[in-house]
């Protein structure tokens, strides 16, 4: 495993956390909380994307453009929309 490898793993494993996170805040009605969560889970796994591609990801147009990528990768436009909602 290269170290880019293991840093997509990080970066997916605390999405993943960041997500978990946002359901319980929301089940606490702590819409702020929840929210928050919500946004660090989707950024969290586009870095994991991004590092397993190769790509750079430390600025939030980084990112987008991470976001565009996999469009065109997976052909599937509802990302972006997803990635917007977040």
């Amino acid at each position: 495993m290269t170290n880019s490898d293991g840093q997509a793993k990080d970066y997916a494993g605390q999405g993943r956390i960041f997500l978990n996170q946002a359901y319980e805040e929301l089940e606490r009605d702590d819409l702020r909380q929840a929210s928050e969560k919500g946004w660090g889970a989707a950024s969290q796994l586009v870095k994991a994307y991004a590092e397993a591609q190769g790509l750079q990801h430390d600025r939030h147009y980084m990112l987008d453009r991470t976001v565009r990528r996999m469009i065109e990768d997976t052909e599937d436009d509802s990302l972006l929309d997803y990635f917007a909602a977040a």
